[in-house]
């Protein structure tokens, strides 16, 4: 399970207009539409802003925290008295008390277009998080993998995770993906009962011949799998060579090294 405590669940939600970022630091509150509201981490006990590009200039960032003191449910009207419905009336929020907000030292700033609706995380996470990538709390096989990235030379830049592909409504989103000068890399953690469901299974093939159909590579790793994260990551240095190196910010390519191995043949 991803690392948690009540008092620690932190939700990272992004604030798409500047009346919301105002809302926010002028006002003390922040609105989930409760229809939409993740499950996971609910409810929450601090708070964390995205920023996307429009709201903070040209860049994207998560600066503004604060502890939520109260949660009640209203409707959109009384919520927003005077705004527009904009063919939203009725529509339910849960509406987020926070009437302190810190701004971190160091803003956590995302390299790469990003539309996380929610990202349900930890207090501790945020402010251990040196990167946008850093403040996910996902299942274990997932956390190793991305310790292994982030391990290998170069790698760390060209990563994102839980990213949204392709950038429209209806879109998925991966694990981890790896944007290489050539084809870009899907890789995903079938760790859970969930992906062994024969539901599940359809649903993964029907994706997987979606991203290929787009020009993705897919990589998928079981738990049995992910016991060798070593032999994992060398496959996935393999495939990032194939398709041609890593594209840094999306310009600059680089060839990914290979790993020396010790005597045992695990990578060093």
């Amino acid at each position: 399970m991803p690392d948690s405590t009540r008092s620690e669940s932190l939700l990272v939600g992004i604030v798409p207009h500047q009346r919301d970022l105002a809302f926010l630091l002028e006002h003390g509150w922040y609105r989930v539409p409760v229809d939409t509201a993740p499950k996971r981490g609910w409810p929450p006990r601090w708070f964390a802003a995205f920023e996307p590009k429009g709201v903070n200039g040209s860049h994207q960032v998560v600066q503004h925290y604060g502890r939520i003191e109260s949660i009640r449910e209203v409707a959109r009207e009384d919520l927003l008295p005077g705004h527009p419905l904009e063919g939203r009336s009725g529509r339910r929020y849960f509406r987020l008390g926070i009437p302190s907000v810190t701004t971190l030292s160091k803003p956590i700033v995302a390299t790469r277009n990003r539309r996380n609706p929610f990202i349900s995380t930890t207090r501790r996470r945020l402010l251990a998080a040196e990167t946008f990538n850093d403040l996910f709390n996902e299942s274990p096989l997932e956390e190793k993998l991305w310790a292994a990235m982030k391990g290998l030379a170069g790698m760390e830049p060209a990563v994102e995770r839980q990213y949204g592909w392709p950038e429209s409504r209806q879109r998925y989103w991966l694990d981890f993906a790896i944007f290489c000068t050539g084809k870009n890399i899907d890789v995903e953690t079938d760790g859970d009962a969930y992906h062994l469901a024969e539901k599940a299974v359809k649903a993964d093939k029907k994706r997987d011949n979606f991203m290929v159909a787009s020009g993705w590579s897919v990589a998928r790793y079981t738990t049995d799998e992910l016991r060798d994260v070593d032999r994992c990551m060398d496959q996935i240095a393999q495939t990032i060579s194939q398709n041609g190196g890593l594209a840094h910010s999306g310009s600059v390519p680089r060839v990914v090294p290979r790993h020396p191995k010790n005597s045992q043949g695990r990578l060093l």
